[in-house]
């Protein structure tokens, strides 16, 4: 089925989850069970559906639960930001037909944010969880979980996301959701979850007709990763509601080879390293140290400022040092 009748055929319905438009991945996406895949990534470029994909996904775990389990998290930046993006908004996956009016929140209170959903199976609890505050998310991680949904789990603190993985390892029948953009290479989203799993075209095979992980992305999986963790890497086409126009739009917004081209468009991990001064730099804005000194315009001397806040330097107070970081003489010494 081409795009183009995709995008002519789409009539997009907020409110109803049977609206979707699912793709050949994204279909096999939500038929997987927590059994078969316990860890279920789902990150890549912005726009293409993995955070709407991954609420569905949590929300229908939560109401078909059993009913030993009713412990869950929902986890983000902030409180405020989890409840402007999941409770407020018309267009969250909670505030859709099916799941609509089958929930209540409370607001901050003995208990900590939480959504309370009412299922067959009895009650279960989504405690809202800023991922950044070790005092609101060491009080929830005292509890026995049996599911979690990490919001742009890339921005969280590695030691947060360390421990959900550790106790949801240990806990069987427990699982989790985690969805993010491309962010920095070295966080424990990458190297501790994303690198030790098994990548969606691994798992469907070769005659699935899916878009497959970037060759930039592949090159730093490990050789031996576990079989039970998946992640599933989505650019913009996984969306198929953008037409030919939009994604062309899409990828001129940013410098090619830029951390936000990476991250946003393409939805690699960002390479911070080459542009350190702005998300929107590439790499041919800076001169090697090699390239320096190469060049006849290689300094003798470089001057080394730092201000404490509010401090206007004078030129005596500069203090300067050679290129192996020498002190030089200063205005004064002369």
């Amino acid at each position: 089925m081409s795009r183009l009748y995709l995008v002519k055929s789409y009539l997009l319905k907020i409110g109803n989850i049977k609206s979707v438009v699912y793709t050949e991945k994204t279909r096999y996406i939500m038929g997987l069970s927590a059994l078969e895949y316990p860890i279920l990534i789902l990150h890549g470029a912005t726009g293409n559906g993995k955070s709407m994909l991954g609420t569905i996904k949590f929300l229908s775990r939560v109401i078909n639960s059993s009913k030993e389990r009713k412990t869950y998290i929902l986890a983000g930046r902030d409180t405020r930001a989890l409840e402007r993006r999941f409770i407020k908004s018309n267009r969250s996956v909670f505030n859709w037909y099916p799941f609509k009016g089958s929930w209540e929140y409370k607001a901050q209170g003995i208990g900590g944010a939480t959504i309370n959903i009412k299922t067959r199976s009895g009650v279960k609890h989504i405690y809202l969880t800023p991922f950044n505050n070790v005092s609101s998310y060491s009080r929830v991680l005292g509890d026995t979980l049996d599911g979690a949904l990490i919001d742009e789990a890339v921005e969280a603190d590695e030691l947060f996301l360390g421990e959900i993985v550790s106790r949801l390892n240990r806990t069987k029948g427990s699982w989790l959701i985690a969805t993010s953009n491309g962010g920095d290479p070295q966080h424990y989203f990458y190297k501790g979850m994303v690198n030790k799993s098994m990548r969606i075209e691994e798992v469907m095979g070769d005659s699935a007709d899916i878009i497959p992980t970037p060759d930039l992305e592949i090159s730093f999986y490990e050789k031996e990763r576990n079989k039970n963790w998946l992640t599933v890497h989505m650019g913009l086409e996984d969306n198929p509601v953008y037409d030919e126009e939009q994604l062309k739009t899409f990828y001129g917004l940013h410098p090619v080879g830029s951390f936000m081209y990476n991250s946003r468009m393409l939805g690699v991990r960002g390479f911070t390293e080459k542009a350190p001064f702005t998300a929107h730099m590439d790499e041919s804005m800076f001169i090697s140290y090699e390239e320096l000194l190469n060049s006849e315009f290689a300094p003798k001397t470089i001057t080394y400022q730092t201000d404490v806040g509010g401090h206007v330097f004078a030129g005596d107070e500069f203090i300067e040092s050679d290129m192996f970081g020498e002190r030089c003489s200063t205005h004064e010494d002369n």
